[in-house]
């Protein structure tokens, strides 16, 4: 992190490195976690559908009132 000074006002820069990763397989995924190392694909796609079903619940009550605010406030 350096700093200028110009003006009498200090602007700080922030070096940020972005590491971009290869198309990694699932299993390559699964292997990095010591929990989902030990489950199999049946396992792995019970898993996943739970996890999907979760966020759909939590997102669902928020995107239908967006939806319902939008439809509510463009009528005026």
């Amino acid at each position: 992190m350096s700093t200028e000074k110009s003006d009498g006002a200090s602007i700080e820069k922030i070096d940020v490195v972005i590491q971009t990763t290869e198309n990694t397989s699932p299993a390559a995924i699964q292997a990095r976690f010591t929990t989902l190392c030990d489950l199999d694909d049946e396992q792995m796609a019970a898993l996943n559908k739970r996890v999907l079903r979760r966020i759909d619940w939590r997102m669902m009550p928020t995107i239908t009132i967006m939806f319902l605010l939008k439809y509510v406030l463009q009528q005026h």
